[in-house]
């Protein structure tokens, strides 16, 4: 009998730094990929800290291992 619903696997999490090329500002993206390397969601915007960046991608289901 299969299952119900499907086996979500782990999502591999990426903490991006993008510099502004005018001002040279880093701010922080976040981005998860399944096991295939398929892009399955990422930050709707920029953070000014990784800190920050992080707490976000904790709201979205990121747990550091």
């Amino acid at each position: 009998m299969a299952p119900k619903d499907p086996i979500h696997l782990p999502l591999r999490w990426e903490f991006v730094p993008e510099q502004h090329a005018r001002t040279g500002i880093v701010s922080w993206k976040w981005r998860a990929y399944t096991q295939a390397g398929k892009l399955e969601m990422e930050s709707k915007r920029a953070f000014d800290t990784l800190t920050e960046c992080m707490n976000d991608a904790k709201e979205n289901g990121y747990e550091k291992r």
